[in-house]
């Protein structure tokens, strides 16, 4: 049986062993896991009680406390490590595939767009939160569809107005979700002036004070300029003072911009007499557009 070496000093013990292990032996317990077969567990040396002179030493040093001799052993192999890289392969692509399958779903919710389609969505940018309590509306935010060979943009009022790929306006909104309606009865050509119209204002900034003003734009302010152009009123213009401004993003969001609001600068001297000269502001919000009885909705899942 292989000895024990005891190394005794005030501050430390060591131990060394001398265990031979043999690959026939491991090989062996490992095919005998396989098979589902039990295996003798392999057993190390018994620890023998150390010497009258190395206790006194050890316990001085209060490093040793008296143990009784015990037996340890070395498991048998299991299959579970065996199985362990196709768990963590699993564990990868399970995910992948739920967000494939949600890809595949948001998909299937697109309906065969035509040219002017408004397609509406719950935008994650920071002010849509304000916009949803003020609107009492998940959308936040649209733009007008325009059908092009390199495929389906988007006509948005963002940071300015611009053509966005579909895929890539879709996925800003919240879940990729999304909904699509479409002007009743419109026949091409009003259409296609319709989003003529609306490319008209590319580059154009956009409004952060949502006036109805052609110098900049806000999302919903662009179809409703666009279409009004072919003699399509969609939407109405409601009082900014009617809508649900007293909420406290709502406020947050004034807070933030009062200062350079244009109609503020020079006749308002504080938040408060700026707050009040805007609540007569007309404004057209995008659920006032869906809303509309001369859109219906075609398809979404938002």
């Amino acid at each position: 049986m292989p000895r024990l070496r005891w190394r005794a000093s005030r501050n430390r013990v060591s131990t060394a062993w001398n265990l031979p292990r043999s690959r026939a032996d491991f090989i062996t317990r490992r095919e005998d896991a396989r098979e589902g077969q039990s295996c003798p567990e392999k057993q190390a040396p018994q620890i023998e009680e150390p010497s009258p002179f190395a206790r006194k030493q050890w316990s001085h040093a209060r490093i040793f406390h008296a143990t009784p001799a015990r037996q340890a052993t070395f498991p048998c192999p299991t299959l579970h490590s065996r199985n362990a890289g196709g768990s963590m392969r699993a564990a990868i692509l399970f995910p992948i595939a739920l967000a494939l399958m949600a890809a595949q779903a948001r998909a299937d919710n697109l309906p065969r767009l035509r040219q002017g389609d408004l397609v509406f969505q719950h935008s994650m940018s920071p002010q849509s939160e304000a916009i949803r309590l003020a609107s009492g509306s998940t959308y936040t935010h649209m733009g007008i569809v325009s059908l092009t060979p390199a495929g389906p943009v988007v006509i948005e009022a963002a940071d300015v107005v611009r053509q966005t790929p579909l895929k890539a306006f879709l996925a800003r909104g919240t879940k990729g979700r999304f909904a699509v309606y479409r002007v009743r009865g419109i026949d091409e050509a009003k259409a296609d002036a319709a989003v003529a119209a609306a490319r008209g204002y590319l580059g154009r900034p956009y409004d952060l004070y949502f006036r109805l003003d052609p110098g900049a734009i806000y999302c919903s302010e662009l179809p409703y300029d666009a279409f009004r152009s072919v003699g399509i009123s969609l939407g109405r213009v409601e009082r900014f003072g009617n809508l649900s401004v007293r909420a406290p993003a709502v406020k947050a969001l004034f807070a933030r911009r009062w200062a350079s609001h244009p109609d503020c600068q020079g006749t308002a001297h504080d938040a408060a007499a700026c707050w009040a000269l805007i609540q007569d502001q007309g404004i057209v919000t995008p659920v006032s557009i869906a809303r509309d009885s001369q859109v219906e909705r075609i398809g979404g899942n938002l």
